[in-house]
């Protein structure tokens, strides 16, 4: 029996995540959901023997049940404050789901002995190529919520200053921010328009859409973009590059596991920077830095991209290929081993 504490109903990211592990996993071994999002989850069962697995928000980890117990967290900075570690002391094992996220964990005081890479998945049936699209605006798309890690109003400045009206491109932003229930989107977006004083081609903002249609909307686009200061995994790019897309995307962080040269457009590092974003980012605690996105190139490859269809294309042949080695089987076979390797069956 394994009791996996998680966001399990969430509409976003964590959600497909959790729902994405606990029907992996279920496969292999009899899995007890423990939501952290229900009003359900204020009920303790009584628990039978069986490891447990907390995957979602550092600051739920401790209402993980189980035992011996994993704490599968992720970082988008260079360094997790000690506030956040306290977090997972009461963890067996803490998971990250690239090499890159354990390096940031230990180099922060996890003890080396307690990590494990354990990566998460995409759902390659669900997200898959379409038909190609003819003719028509080269259609650029970024999914993300409206905050300075993601990149999108860099993103928005990079392309009225490659573009004007006249270059068949389009740029459709499928963004919000949940945690800005002030944000006039909208404004911010026509704000950024109007600095640059320019001409440029369409910028679509696109309203929030069911789970059901996220993969028709990658299907209709041409082009992924993320100019990221920094990823814990990176969802939408791997939804994407199952998707059949070419990506661009920054080189740093927990996705260069799977956006690499061979199967992605990787957006050069200006510089890191120390972190800063008042509002997800406490300022009085030690983030270490995060990457500043290279503008210049990240034009240079907007403009390539849209001008070397057959490249890019095959491009997103490639991404689509890595996609697939990055399955949720495979993502609960290697989480089941760890756990057994600490809790061995019998």
């Amino acid at each position: 029996m394994i009791h996996l504490s998680c966001r399990y109903f969430s509409p976003g990211g964590w959600g497909v995540i959790a729902r994405g592990m606990a029907q992996a996993l279920d496969r292999l071994a009899p899995v007890v959901v423990h939501p952290w999002d229900h009003e359900a989850s204020s009920t303790r069962w009584d628990l039978e023997e069986g490891p447990g697995i907390g995957l979602g928000p550092w600051e739920q980890m401790p209402s993980t049940l189980g035992r011996p117990r994993a704490a599968a967290v992720v970082t988008e900075t260079t360094r997790v404050p000690a506030a956040r570690l306290a977090l997972v002391e009461g963890a067996d094992q803490v998971w990250a789901p690239t090499a890159w996220g354990v390096r940031v964990l230990e180099a922060s005081g996890v003890e080396a002995e307690r990590l494990r890479v354990v990566p998460y998945g995409v759902d390659a049936e669900r997200f898959r190529p379409g038909t190609r699209r003819r003719g028509g605006r080269f259609r650029f798309l970024a999914v993300g919520k409206w905050e300075r890690r993601k990149g999108l109003p860099l993103l928005v400045r990079a392309f009225c200053r490659e573009f004007t009206h006249r270059d068949p491109v389009e740029l459709c932003l499928l963004s919000h921010n949940p945690y800005r229930p002030d944000l006039d989107l909208d404004a911010e977006i026509a704000r950024v328009v109007r600095e640059e004083g320019a001409d440029p081609p369409p910028i679509r903002r696109l309203d929030p859409v069911p789970d059901e249609r996220l993969p028709a909307l990658y299907r209709g686009a041409d082009a992924f973009v993320l100019p990221t200061r920094g990823e814990g995994w990176g969802l939408p790019i791997l939804e994407a590059m199952a998707s059949g897309l070419p990506v661009l995307v920054t080189d740093h962080g927990a996705h260069r596991a799977f956006a690499r040269l061979e199967t992605a457009y990787p957006i050069r590092v200006a510089r890191m920077c120390p972190v800063d974003d008042p509002i997800f980012y406490d300022p009085r605690l030690d983030w270490g830095e995060w990457a500043e996105p290279d503008e210049a190139h990240l034009r240079h490859l907007m403009r390539h991209v849209a001008t070397r269809r057959e490249e890019a294309a095959e491009r997103g042949g490639a991404a689509r290929r890595e996609a697939l080695r990055w399955s949720w089987a495979r993502a609960a076979e290697i989480g089941l081993r760890e756990l057994n390797a600490s809790h061995p069956a019998g």
